[in-house]
C-alpha cells in the first residue's frame, strides 16, 4: 500500500505480507481502500484472489474514516492490471 503497488505483479509480496499478519484490503476503482474483516474463518475466501479484480458482497462498516467489509461472497473477475 505504501508503495502503491498492486495487481498480479505484486501478488507474491501481498500474500507474504498477509501471511505475516498485515491487514488484507481491497483497493477500489476509485482508489478507496476497504479492509477485509474476518470472523474466525468466515470471510477468508477473499484471500484466494490476491492480485485479481473481484466483486465482493458483504456487510460494510465505516467509522472514523475507516471502511471494512465482512465478506459474504467473492466473484473473480480476472487478473488485475498493474497501475500505471
Amino acid at each position: 500500500l505504501s508503495k502503491g503497488k498492486r495487481g498480479p505483479e505484486n501478488s507474491d509480496a501481498s500474500e507474504a505480507a498477509i501471511r505475516g499478519r498485515a491487514p488484507a484490503a481491497i483497493v477500489g476503482e476509485d482508489g478507496a481502500v476497504t479492509v477485509i474483516l474476518f470472523k474466525g474463518n468466515e470471510g477468508r475466501e477473499a484471500l484466494k484472489y490476491v492480485g485479481h479484480n473481484v466483486e465482493i458482497t458483504g456487510v460494510v462498516y465505516e467509522k472514523g474514516g475507516v471502511r471494512g467489509v465482512f465478506t459474504k461472497s467473492v466473484k473473480d473477475l480476472g487478473s488485475a492490471e498493474a497501475p500505471k
